[in-house]
């Protein structure tokens, strides 16, 4: 993966904060144990406009080819001054800016949610929720505690299955010494006596003023023996209100103020504590209570938040509202040297559960989740006997290695002869009425779409929906017939002419039902197929045709055929040819009917049978029928029906001695007899623009008869050629099952469609969701899903 993380917090005040901290540790974390991934940094540049600043992001994207964009601080626009945020207030990006990109976020705190009067004015309100807006749309959020996790879902109405808690680890640098801890830093910040530590603020939710007071009456029952050390950045004004109050409490002396420590010299203040005390009102981790265990410093803290949940039995809890609870427990403390060791040892022990690399694994391990895809296919069940109906199902185990593929099977209530999905493990099959609700988590949808009205099911989906289709044909005409015409809704059918032809429709419509226009010189695609993403076709024929029609994203995919093999029947006795359905058009079949005359007036050989395999289209048997009929062949020439199951119509290509597919399917589809014949290595006689050969060795896969004004004659010559030649035959099987276990694989149809989902997938336009916002009584946000766009 090729990772990047945001880092404008790096450029503010946050740098030298909780957040820099925890950022730069999780970071190096991750790149120092990480070898598998590249690391990319990206730093927002503000000062040019919103406009710019989505420009420079999706150039860093784009040519770094990121897979995972992680924000280390979703609400860093409040990490600027006053001035600054005023002026990039509204510089906040949009999930859509980031395609299939990952996105990640960080997560500390909710804490202008919790304490909302002191913290969300008319002015900051609509920043920070434009900020939650943002966080709730992004693929994985890392929580820093389970606290922080709680908090985000009651108020925020963040989705708590997205959010993983990582909890934090500590600098290498905080640990306890063997030795004595060094007094240089005691000396340099003027603390003269023992002290007990807190790196509290000004922040009042930080609770600095309780703590003085606590410690004020403490330090007078203990004889002044103590002065309390406040290690963190204030301002002169803070520092000069502080020691104001330290003096009214009798000692201004026992209150000493650092300002900014850094890191050095804070683990020797942190060391050198009798205890550190950290009654804070709330935190989103509370890091400090953790690098004062680890430097074997007993803790004092607050029963309430993320301190209770991280201090585990290793600290002193108090209620931090309660001036006299926080007073008690430290005159407990500093009176009895045998429990301050006690919490000492219990201490470290507590912070070593707390690492880095704990944190760093559970963020990659999440990155490696949402960078897997999520593909939905949307396909009818297989046919009773092989057919194009159902094909996309045998691409669904192949693509399990690049996606997490989910079947929603479409179609008649009728299931099927054996539903293979219950062989596919990693496959997973899902009940048709889920896929509303599931359908925006899916990063590509793949329908299979044709002329049977099985697919019209799929048409609403596609239209809410759209994905990329698996094509069976380049006309979709019949389908509209059979949906409208036949079930008497000329309003649809008009519909149906519209979204193709616009104004002309009414032209159209007038054209076809007069018979001045044949049906199949109209072209009728896109009222189904119109919104897709990309088409995948069944070969560079059905393509091109489409192309013309003005799609775009087309890709041309090799026919899956089975991967079962057909032990051949002996063929001593009758030399059979076979015609396999379906049948539109009974004058295509005429030729080998015709043929079938002069063949069997050859005398030595053996006798020759015609069988003509449904389905057929209306009319098309009768038709068929007359003409064996009128050539005196009923002898030697049969209809049978679509055979009733997958052995009914092995048994029949068993005994097929030579396929003739001379039939090209209505609306220009998928005729899939004659490749089912390569695969069984059944000798085919075809016409070239029935089946689609490319490649080495195609030559000799199949006796290929160009369509002309000679094809009678063409036909017959093919038909006698393999009648007469057993070596033709055997040679054409040969080679046919050869060239179609090489080309016409489950695993190359698979491949190719994964191809199409990888180049149709970046212009697919990203789904958002309208929510809105408001407050209830209680003061806690309501949040109410509007409209997905």
């Amino acid at each position: 993966m090729n990772i990047a993380f945001d880092m404008f917090f790096a450029r503010t005040e946050a740098r030298r904060r909780g957040i820099g901290r925890y950022s730069h540790n999780l970071m190096h974390a991750m790149i120092t144990s990480d070898t598998e991934h590249s690391y990319f940094y990206f730093y927002p540049d503000l000062t040019k406009g919103l406009a710019a600043l989505k420009q420079q992001l999706q150039q860093f994207l784009h040519r770094n080819r990121i897979d995972v964009y992680h924000i280390m601080s979703p609400f860093y626009l409040f990490h600027l001054s006053p001035s600054q945020f005023e002026t990039y207030k509204n510089m906040m990006p949009e999930r859509s800016w980031f395609g299939t990109v990952r996105v990640a976020v960080t997560l500390y705190d909710v804490i202008p949610l919790v304490y909302e009067q002191q913290f969300l004015n008319d002015r900051i309100r609509p920043v920070y929720w434009e900020a939650i807006k943002l966080i709730r749309s992004c693929d994985a959020i890392f929580a820093i505690s389970e606290t922080t996790k709680q908090d985000a879902a009651r108020l925020a109405g963040i989705d708590p299955d997205k959010i993983t808690v990582i909890m934090a680890g500590l600098d290498p640098g905080f640990e306890a010494a063997a030795a004595s801890p060094s007094k240089g830093a005691a000396n340099y910040y003027g603390i003269m006596r023992p002290y007990v530590m807190c790196t509290g603020g000004s922040d009042p939710r930080k609770n600095t003023a309780a703590l003085i007071d606590a410690f004020l009456s403490v330090n007078k029952r203990l004889k002044n023996t103590y002065q309390l050390v406040v290690a963190c950045s204030m301002s002169e004004e803070e520092k000069a209100i502080y020691r104001g109050r330290a003096s009214v409490g009798g000692d201004p002396n026992a209150l000493v103020l650092t300002g900014y420590v850094p890191d050095s010299e804070l683990i020797e203040l942190y060391k050198g504590a009798k205890l550190f005390a950290f009654p804070s009102l709330y935190e989103g981790f509370g890091l400090p209570v953790l690098e004062a265990m680890a430097c074997g410093t007993p803790v004092l803290t607050s029963n309430s938040s993320s301190l209770r949940e991280i201090s585990g039995d290793a600290a002193c809890l108090v209620h931090p509202e309660s001036t006299e609870d926080i007073a008690e427990k430290m005159v407990l403390l500093l009176s009895q040297p045998e429990l301050l060791k006690k919490l000492s040892q219990r201490g470290l022990k507590q912070a070593a559960r707390f690492t880095w690399s704990k944190a760093s694994r559970l963020v990659l391990d999440t990155y490696e989740a949402i960078v897997r895809r999520k593909l939905a296919v949307v396909a009818p069940a297989a046919a009773p006997y092989p057919s194009p109906i159902g094909l996309l199902l045998q691409a669904a185990p192949y693509l399990v290695n690049d996606f997490d593929v989910d079947v929603y099977m479409i179609g008649e209530n009728a299931p099927a002869e054996r539903d293979e999905t219950e062989e596919w493990e990693d496959v997973r099959r899902c009940e048709l009425g889920q896929f509303e609700q599931r359908a925006l988590s899916y990063d590509h949808i793949l329908y299979e779409f044709g002329n049977d009205t099985r697919y019209l099911a799929a048409v609403p989906l596609m239209r809410r929906f759209p994905g990329v289709v698996v094509l069976g044909s380049n006309d979709l005409h019949d389908l509209a017939i059979k949906s409208t015409l036949e079930r008497n809704r000329l309003d649809l059918y008009y519909q149906v002419l519209e979204s193709e032809y616009g104004r002309t429709a009414h032209q159209r419509l007038d054209d076809l039902l007069s018979g001045r226009t044949k049906r199949s010189e109209v072209t009728v695609n896109r009222h189904y197929i119109g919104g897709a993403y990309g088409i995948v076709a069944y070969s560079e024929a059905q393509s091109r045709s489409l192309l013309a029609q003005g799609y775009r994203n087309v890709i041309a995919a090799p026919v899956p055929l089975p991967e079962t093999e057909l032990t051949r029947c002996d063929h001593r006795g009758d030399f059979v040819f076979t015609s396999f359905g379906p049948h539109s058009n009974a004058e295509d079949l005429f030729p080998m009917l015709d043929a079938l005359k002069p063949l069997i007036g050859l005398s030595g050989r053996r006798p020759i049978k015609c069988r003509i395999v449904g389905p057929f289209a209306e009319g098309v048997e009768e038709r068929l029928a007359d003409r064996i009929r009128l050539l005196s062949l009923a002898g030697s020439a049969e209809l049978r029906e679509a055979p009733a199951d997958s052995q009914a119509a092995a048994l029949l290509w068993k005994q097929t001695n030579a396929a003739v597919q001379l039939e090209q399917i209505s609306g220009s589809g998928l005729s899939y007899a004659p490749y089912l014949a390569l695969s069984y290595g059944v000798p085919l006689i075809a016409r070239e623009n029935v089946v689609e050969l490319n490649g080495p060795g195609e030559r000799m896969a199949a006796y290929l008869i160009r369509d002309d004004a000679n094809n009678d004659t063409l036909v017959l010559n093919a038909m006698l050629s393999l009648y007469r030649n057993e070596s033709l035959c055997q040679e054409l099987s040969r080679e046919a099952q050869a060239y179609a276990r090489r080309t016409f694989t489950p695993a190359a149809y698979a491949d190719a469609i994964r191809q199409s989902l990888v180049r149709m997938g970046i212009a697919a336009p990203e789904r958002s969701v309208v929510w809105q916002f408001s407050m209830a009584q209680n003061g806690v946000p309501r949040i109410t899903k509007i409209q997905t766009v």
